[in-house]
């Protein structure tokens, strides 16, 4: 089977597009905007068909990833209302991304770093990495799995 690995550059984002030759399959992903799978397509009833919705300009201008694609949501999907909750007799504070509540985590928009991605004789792969200290900096201060009687502030 052929499987190959490209890249295309969308003003300053570099987007990799995994291929399967054979079937015609392919994905798009976006590391630099929560490592977003943005767009897929599988053959369905003998045609290549999209399968994700996204806007058709995202890669160029990602907005809204939650509506978007599929974005990885780190460390938690969903919300946690007013972003507490208590875990093993311990009660603890997320930060409120949309307020009044935790949404999604802190990585669905941030970018990820890029470890690797080839084709081989199995398929195409791309593998990511988000590091907090890295890739957001800003939410190490408040990264969400701290004890409500930590020395942090609130959010």
């Amino acid at each position: 089977m052929a499987y190959r690995v490209d890249t295309e550059i969308h003003g300053s984002r570099t987007v990799y597009m995994l291929h399967d030759d054979a079937t015609g399959a392919s994905a798009a992903i976006l590391p630099s905007y929560g490592f977003n799978l943005f767009s897929l397509k599988l053959p369905v009833a003998g045609q290549v068909r999209e399968i994700l919705h996204a806007a058709p300009d995202f890669a160029e201008d990602p907005k809204s990833p939650g509506r978007n694609g599929t974005p990885v949501l780190f460390p938690f999907p969903n919300r946690i209302n007013a972003g507490r909750y208590r875990f093993q007799g311990k009660d603890y504070q997320l930060p409120l991304n949309s307020r009044p509540h935790a949404i999604h985590g802190f990585a669905i928009g941030a970018p990820w770093d890029v470890v690797e991605h080839k084709a081989d004789d199995e398929g195409a792969h791309l593998a990511g990495r988000y590091q907090i200290s890295k890739n957001t900096p800003s939410c190490r201060s408040v990264t969400a799995w701290r004890d409500a009687d930590s020395p942090w502030p609130s959010p």
